[in-house]
């Protein structure tokens, strides 16, 4: 999507975090009570997309966002993404809620990372993208 005017554009490239980086982060950092329930039985398949079958468990990802770093909490339940939680973020609440509350269903209805970013919030929504792609990493079965 393309942003026009947006208070959170910005110029420069992502950086994602290695996950290996310090978990802790400054005071101040919030943690968001809001999270999706929820899975669907479909798959994407796009080869920028992080999806299949994954070991049942919680795992953590974190990625940049707008404002450093947000970390999140897949949960996978029977192979599938059930759960994603905002663990911790520094960005502008109210552009980060907006992500938030798009991407993390889009993620979980797809069952896939490749959705579309909220126009004014772009950084945020790839920012949470990202990080649930680092959390399912871990969670990926090997064959």
């Amino acid at each position: 999507m393309e942003d026009t005017g947006s208070a959170e554009s910005k110029g420069g490239g992502e950086e994602k975090i290695d996950s290996s980086e310090k978990a802790s982060e400054a005071d101040g950092d919030k943690a968001s009570a809001n999270s999706s329930d929820g899975s669907s039985d479909s798959q994407g398949s796009d080869a920028n997309s992080t999806s299949g079958s994954y070991k049942d468990g919680e795992y953590l990802g974190k990625a940049s966002a707008y404002n450093g770093n947000v970390e999140v909490k897949v949960t996978i339940s029977g192979g599938k993404m059930t759960a994603i939680d905002i663990v911790k973020t520094k960005d502008d609440e109210d552009y980060f809620f907006d992500a938030q509350k798009k991407v993390i269903p889009e993620i979980l209805e797809k069952q896939s990372t490749d959705v579309d970013a909220v126009a004014g919030a772009t950084t945020s929504s790839e920012g949470i993208a990202h990080a649930v792609e680092k959390a399912l990493e871990q969670a990926k079965i090997v064959v």
